[in-house]
């Protein structure tokens, strides 16, 4: 196994963090500033140390899955936990508080088991049938909202934000037109207005034959999308070394 970054472990900071965690059935989850699998393990024989919890649909679970399949095998939690979470689309009607914790609740179940933390949260945020290539205000609220509760429930835990995969030459139905394009106002408006929130880069725009189905990519796509997104991962975590002096 590959390691990524070292990665000191604390506990949530403070009793009410620790409390509101408890109300929203996150407790005994661990959370660190530092990303990535240390090289020990639990006693279940999983990775041990910190991890990345990812939100968002199904082509982010596919770059997950690409990022195990290059090595980096406890980058993020295993495909089955993450896959008892359900996806965080921006525009699903209900309590984002509810859709949060579903998202997040096999993840964290995950780390409860394996003793590992939470290091860093990746959210590549979906929408669904976006016509208007600029999100409506009850979007950016409800992005705002998400952000928030996630300072919440993880204090002091870099969120690093990505846009969906932008398409060339042709829609993807389940995207719309401009799903791409609003989320990426979003993950620029997010990373502006949140001091812990890092904008990751878009991957590559998919042309068709890149793709399965008009949406999903091939399975060499997902690995090229992986290495971007490690890499990304190395370059944010550098330059806010460089900004606290470590």
């Amino acid at each position: 196994m590959r390691p990524f970054f070292k990665n000191p472990r604390r506990r949530f900071g403070t009793l009410a963090a620790a409390l509101a965690l408890a109300s929203m059935g996150f407790a005994g989850c661990r959370a660190t500033n530092a990303v990535g699998p240390a090289a020990s393990s639990s006693g279940d024989g999983a990775p041990g140390g910190a991890f990345v919890a990812l939100l968002g649909y199904s082509n982010t679970l596919g770059t997950a899955e690409a990022v195990a399949r290059l090595g980096y095998e406890g980058f993020f939690a295993p495909e089955q936990d993450i896959r008892r979470g359900q996806k965080l689309l921006i525009d699903r009607p209900g309590d984002l508080r509810e859709h949060l914790v579903r998202a997040l609740r096999g993840q964290v179940e995950y780390a409860e088991r394996t003793g590992r933390t939470i290091g860093a949260v990746w959210w590549q945020i979906g929408i669904r049938r976006q016509q208007n290539p600029m999100p409506s205000e009850a979007q950016r609220r409800a992005a705002d909202r998400l952000v928030t509760l996630l300072e919440e429930m993880l204090p002091g835990v870099a969120l690093y934000v990505s846009p969906m995969t932008p398409y060339e030459g042709h829609e993807c139905a389940g995207a719309g037109p401009s799903g791409p394009a609003a989320s990426a106002v979003l993950a620029d408006a997010l990373a502006r207005t949140h001091a812990h929130v890092r904008r990751v880069p878009a991957f590559p725009p998919l042309r068709r034959e890149e793709t399965r189905d008009g949406c999903h990519p091939t399975d060499e796509v997902y690995l090229r999308n992986a290495r971007a997104l490690v890499a990304s991962f190395v370059t944010l975590r550098a330059r806010d070394g460089e900004r606290s002096g470590k």
